[in-house]
C-alpha cells in the first residue's frame, strides 16, 4: 500500500524565487490555505535513475516524491518560480536527513582541481564568505527579517579521491538557526549538486561529514561519465573548484557582485515544511503499518 499524504498546502504572498537566479523573499510568513487532496509517495527501495547516474537507496523508509508532487511542493510551498533545475526530491534518504534535493547537473565541463592546492585558497574562501555575509544584509532588508550566516560548521572540503566538494554553515534566520549543506559530485561533464536539509539543526561536524559521505557514495555516475573517464578533447570548465564552491554557496565569484543562495529559501521555509508535512507523513506511515 502506498504511503499517502492527504494535504496540499499553497503558500501565498511570497515574492517568486527563481531556482538558479537570486531573487530573495519579501517575507517568510504567509497565509497558508490547505486543500485536502491525496499525494502519493513512492517507496525508495530500488536505484533511482538520474540524468547522469543513479542514486542507491539507503534508508528502507525513504520516499521519493512523484515528479508532479515534487514540483507542486517547491513552487507552492517553497516559493520557487518554476521546477526548472529540480531533478528529484527525496524524503529521508538517510536516517537523520529530512530532505535531499537533487539538482539538474551542471554541464560547464570537466572541473580541474588544480586551484584547490593554490596558496591563496583560504583567502579566496574567506572572500566568498564575506560576499555571502554582505549579500545577506541586503536580503535581510528585502525579507524584513535578519538573515546572518554565522560560521562554517564544516569548512569547504574537497575529497579529491572520491571526487566531491562539500561544506556546511550555520545561518540565523530571524530567531532560528539552521544548517545549510551542499555537495558537488564531480563528473566528466561538470558536477551534480545535492542540497541536504537535516532533521537536527545542531548536528555536529562529524555527523555532517558522515551524512555527506553516505550521500556522495550512494550516487553512481553512468558509464563513461565518471570523473576518471575524462579524455583529451573533453570540454574543460572555465572555473576550477573555487569557482564551483562560489556557485554552490550562491555568490558569483570574481564578478564584482554577489547573489543569494537558493539554500536560504529552503532554510527559511523549513519551519513551514515541518509544520505542514511531517504530521501527515507520520500519520500516513502509522496508517500503512496498521493495514499491513
Amino acid at each position: 500500500m502506498e504511503t499517502v499524504i492527504k494535504a496540499r498546502t499553497v503558500i501565498k504572498d511570497f515574492l517568486v524565487l527563481a531556482l538558479v537566479s537570486t531573487i530573495p523573499f519579501t517575507a517568510i510568513y504567509a497565509q497558508a490555505e490547505t486543500k485536502k487532496e491525496e499525494q502519493p509517495f513512492i517507496n525508495f527501495t530500488d536505484p533511482l535513475s538520474l540524468s547522469r547516474g543513479k542514486l542507491n537507496p539507503i534508508n528502507p523508509d525513504s520516499l521519493i516524491y512523484p515528479e508532479s508532487v515534487a514540483c507542486e511542493v517547491v513552487t507552492n510551498d517553497w516559493g520557487w518560480s518554476s521546477c526548472v533545475g529540480l531533478e528529484k526530491l527525496i524524503y529521508s534518504h538517510i536516517v537523520g536527513i529530512d530532505s535531499t534535493v537533487v539538482v539538474t547537473p551542471d554541464s560547464q565541463g570537466y572541473v580541474s582541481f588544480d586551484d584547490w592546492n593554490d596558496g591563496d585558497k583560504d583567502s579566496e574562501i574567506e572572500d566568498i564568505w564575506d560576499a555571502l555575509v554582505e549579500d545577506s544584509k541586503e536580503q535581510s532588508k528585502r525579507a524584513g527579517v535578519t538573515i546572518r550566516p554565522i560560521r562554517w560548521v564544516v569548512y569547504p572540503t574537497l575529497n579529491s579521491d572520491k571526487k566531491y566538494l562539500y561544506y556546511a554553515f550555520k545561518v540565523r534566520w530571524g530567531d532560528d538557526e539552521f544548517i545549510n549543506i551542499k555537495v558537488s559530485l564531480f563528473d566528466r561533464k561538470g558536477y551534480v549538486p545535492l542540497m541536504i536539509i537535516l532533521e537536527n539543526p545542531n548536528a555536529s561536524e562529524e555527523e555532517i561529514r558522515s551524512f555527506v559521505e553516505q550521500s556522495a557514495l550512494s550516487y553512481i555516475p553512468s558509464k563513461y561519465t565518471s570523473y576518471s573517464s575524462f579524455t583529451s578533447g573533453d570540454k574543460i570548465a572555465a572555473v576550477g573548484v573555487i569557482g564551483t564552491l562560489a556557485a554552490l554557496v550562491g555568490v558569483k565569484y570574481g564578478k564584482g557582485f554577489f547573489a543569494t543562495a537558493l539554500a536560504f529559501a529552503l532554510i527559511a521555509l523549513k519551519k513551514l515544511w515541518f509544520i505542514i508535512f511531517l504530521p501527515f507523513l507520520y500519520i500516513g506511515r502509522l496508517f500503512k503499518k496498521k493495514n499491513k
